[in-house]
C-alpha cells in the first residue's frame, strides 16, 4: 500500500480529533462520542478507549469500512502528516506493540525497525538449518564445499545431496548459505 494512500486513510480520523469526537491520552486514542446507524453523532456519558487489540499485539481504530493502527494515528496526529510522510515506519522503541504513548514511537527506516525487532527477541532470523524448508544441514553444506575444492564437479555433487547444480553453485560461491 502506498503511502499517499495510507495518508488519505487517516485523513477522516485526523478530522475527527479536531472536531472532539477523538482524543489522545496515556497512549490510547479515546473517543467521547459515537455514530449511530444513521451517521449522527451521539455524545457518550464517559469517555471510551477507541481503540480494539488485535491478534499479533497492535491495536486499531476503525470507522466505517475503514480501519488504521492506532500507533500511526497517534504519530500523525502528535507529529503531523508530513512528519509521518518522512518514515518507513513506526517503532515502538521498548518493543511493547500495544505501548502506544508517543514518547515510545519513533519514525525509523525498515532496515532500523527490523534490526530493532531482532536485537530485541522480537523475531529472529530463518536462515540455514533454522529455515523450515532447509533442505541441508550445516554439515551437509560445510561437506559440499569441502567436496568442491577437492575437485569433485557441480553436476556430481548435485546428484550426491539431492539438489540442483545451480543450488551447489550458490552454495560454493557462498552467495546461499554464507553462514553454513
Amino acid at each position: 500500500m502506498s503511502k499517499r494512500r495510507n495518508v488519505d486513510k487517516l485523513l477522516p480520523f485526523l478530522e475527527r480529533f479536531d472536531s472532539g469526537y477523538y482524543f489522545y491520552r496515556d497512549g490510547r486514542v479515546w473517543r467521547t462520542k459515537r455514530t449511530n446507524g444513521n451517521k449522527q453523532e451521539i455524545p457518550l456519558e464517559f469517555p471510551v478507549i477507541a481503540s480494539k487489540p488485535m491478534s499479533r499485539g497492535y491495536r486499531r481504530v476503525h470507522m466505517s469500512r475503514n480501519c488504521v493502527y492506532e500507533h500511526t494515528l497517534i504519530y500523525a496526529h502528535v507529529h503531523g502528516l508530513e512528519a509521518l510522510m518522512l518514515t518507513e515506519c513506526i517503532d515502538h522503541i521498548n518493543g511493547d506493540k500495544s505501548d502506544n504513548r508517543i514518547e515510545n514511537l519513533e519514525g525509523v527506516t525498515f532496515a532500523e525497525n527490523c534490526a530493532r525487532a531482532e536485537k530485541m527477541g522480537l523475531v529472529r532470523r530463518t536462515y540455514g538449518e533454522l529455515n523450515g524448508c532447509s533442505k541441508l544441514t550445516s554439515l551437509q553444506v560445510d561437506a559440499i564445499r569441502e567436496q568442491y575444492k577437492s575437485g569433485i564437479n557441480q553436476y556430481a555433487l548435485a546428484g550426491l545431496f539431492g539438489i540442483s547444480q545451480g543450488s551447489v553453485s550458490e552454495i560454493v560461491n557462498y552467495k546461499k548459505r554464507k553462514f553454513g
